[in-house]
């Protein structure tokens, strides 16, 4: 802000032998003295002229806020004081500054003028003058040191290489940081380079975070697995069934380890019970397709012990319906099979269906027996 400079003078003419002891206060209505100036000067055998100037500067110039007044004070030799005061011309002068504190920390004040500093290489402006940089260039500073913002620096390293395993080169000292590569992060973050710490990966829509990077999951249900697994946290995992097998994505218990476990019509494979389908004149029986499933398959002088129909041997005797009729006592002669040998495959006796019992008398004896029914 310009600096006003307000000058307050008058001059005094006196003649004899006399002090003459002058006077100018100048100060602001609210009592704020601004300037006082007090000049003594001594008289002697004849006139004298004296001019007295006292100067303030004031930011402000508005008319009322300052006042002044001028005076004198003349000492006879007969010791007697006259003091008289009055006001005398005034004159107001404008200066952008009288110092350089009025200026900016970069200008100096120059014949009332603020003036921009011409500062030299390697020179800065500083409070109001011109000052020197520790140095411009890497000459300027020892061995072993840089040149960095003017100042000379000890250089700890160039590169990260000559730093620690978690350190890194900056400004030509080794810096700790929290990572250099995305191993120490976790598995959805990865290692920003730009402030060497671990950053939370952002991705896209139908995109996961998995080892630092983001990537199109395996699955995000059961359906996009192999039947024989099932979807966890977006991996496809294989189903473990010590007792049973895998289908569908989950674990199915077996129904049996043999055929035995299962009924006669059906076999055991792959850990469950399967019916059997059969073709032609086969039958599922014996958990297989057999020739016959039971006697009735077979014909009359026929029986079925286990899928196969096999005759009945019954020497001396009669067949009849898949049964041997051995012969009557005294015969001395007893059933043999096809080898001539006793027969000790007998067929097991029929349940006898109600009704129609027939008596045989045969060589003395009663036989009874009964129609097997289909």
């Amino acid at each position: 802000m310009p600096l006003h400079n307000l000058t307050v003078e008058h001059s005094m003419r006196a003649g004899g032998d006399w002090e003459l002891i002058d006077k100018i206060e100048l100060r602001k209505t609210d009592g704020t003295v601004l300037c006082t100036k007090d000049t003594s000067v001594n008289i002697s055998g004849g006139d004298s002229e004296r001019v007295t100037s006292c100067k303030a500067q004031i930011p402000e110039m508005d008319e009322g806020t300052w006042s002044f007044k001028s005076c004198y004070i003349v000492d006879t030799a007969n010791e007697s004081d006259d003091e008289q005061c009055f006001s005398e011309s005034v004159s107001v002068e404008e200066y952008e500054c009288t110092s350089s504190g009025a200026c900016d920390a970069d200008e100096e004040c120059y014949y009332n003028d603020c003036k921009k500093l011409d500062c030299g290489y390697c020179e800065y402006a500083y409070s109001h003058a011109c000052k020197a940089y520790d140095c411009c260039s890497d000459s300027g500073c020892e061995s072993g040191e840089k040149c960095i913002s003017h100042e000379c620096i000890e250089m700890e390293c160039i590169r990260d290489s000559e730093c620690g395993p978690m350190e890194v080169c900056r400004d030509y000292e080794c810096d700790e940081v929290d990572c250099k590569n995305s191993s120490p992060c976790e598995d959805d973050q990865f290692c920003s380079l730009d402030i060497y710490d671990c950053v939370e990966l952002d991705c896209e829509v139908g995109l996961i975070a998995r080892n630092h990077s983001c990537i199109h999951p395996e699955c995000v249900s059961d359906s996009g697995c192999p039947e024989t697994s099932f979807c966890t946290e977006h991996d496809c995992v294989p189903l473990e069934c010590p007792d049973g097998i895998a289908r569908n994505h989950l674990c199915v218990h077996f129904d049996c380890h043999n055929d035995s476990d299962c009924l006669g019509n059906e076999a055991c494979r792959g850990g469950f019970c399967e019916a059997l389908e059969c073709t032609g004149v086969r039958v599922p029986a014996f958990h297989q397709c057999s020739e016959c499933g039971s006697d009735s398959d077979c014909t009359d002088t026929q029986y079925c012990p286990a899928g196969t129909c096999v005759t009945v041997s019954c020497p001396g005797g009669e067949v009849f319906s898949h049964i041997c009729i051995p012969p009557g006592p005294g015969s001395g002669t007893n059933a043999q099979n096809e080898s001539g040998e006793p027969e000790t495959n007998v067929p097991r006796e029929k349940p006898f269906c109600p009704g129609f019992v027939i008596l045989v008398l045969f060589a003395g004896a009663c036989f009874t027996f009964a129609r097997i029914g289909k």
